[in-house]
């Protein structure tokens, strides 16, 4: 990939919509800085190369060998599934996907790295494909990378708007105490005593 970066096009690589893993990435990328349509527009470029069994990107295409014949990578499918559950964007192959990715798993629980074409698994596990999957379903993560975005902001305006509910209370009582102190203080008459008394519950 190394090779597909050009500088001058503002550090994207030219071709990023025909690799499923970056316009996944650049999904991820384009919600954190609010820009939803971008952000939509790349997830749905990652999601069409989708064929049934992976995604059929550039990757894919391109990964033929003396000893076999093309390959998807595994480590996408992990990755459309945290896109997909961390932007919240409805996807219809989402239930496609899930299934299919863990037909990949090994009897030592990781996930195989590529498969072929027709499904079959070609391999072994590792970590990057295995936790990418994983990634999916860490709903700490997922509630941490949403609240970098509008769910922080209004989370944080109902915990300010909360705090200063409480003070305006807090700072009211206050100086209604205050109030029934200093009238008592100034010797002010029995009776006001009593209505500021039974004003603030004393």
């Amino acid at each position: 990939m190394a090779g597909q970066h050009h500088a001058e096009n503002g550090g994207v690589v030219y071709d990023a919509n025909r690799y499923a893993d970056l316009d996944f990435y650049l999904s991820l990328d384009s919600y954190l800085a609010g820009n939803l349509t971008v952000s939509e527009w790349w997830f749905r470029q990652g999601e069409s190369m989708w064929d049934g069994h992976g995604f059929y990107d550039k990757a894919a295409q391109q990964s033929a060998t003396d000893s076999g014949g093309q390959r998807y990578q595994n480590y996408k499918l992990g990755l459309y599934l945290f896109t997909a559950k961390a932007t919240g964007f409805v996807s219809p192959i989402y239930n496609l996907v899930e299934p299919m990715v863990w037909s990949y798993q090994k009897q030592n629980g990781g996930i195989a790295t590529q498969s072929y074409l027709n499904g079959s698994v070609y391999g072994t596990a590792n970590v990057e494909t295995t936790s990418a999957l994983l990634l999916a379903y860490d709903q700490g993560l997922l509630i941490t990378w949403q609240c970098l975005w509008k769910q922080c902001a209004e989370r944080l305006l109902s915990f300010y708007l909360t705090v200063a509910t409480a003070g305006i209370i807090t700072g009211g009582a206050f100086f209604l105490l205050a109030m029934q102190r200093n009238f008592i203080r100034t010797g002010s008459s029995s009776r006001c005593s009593r209505k500021f008394s039974l004003l603030v519950g004393g």
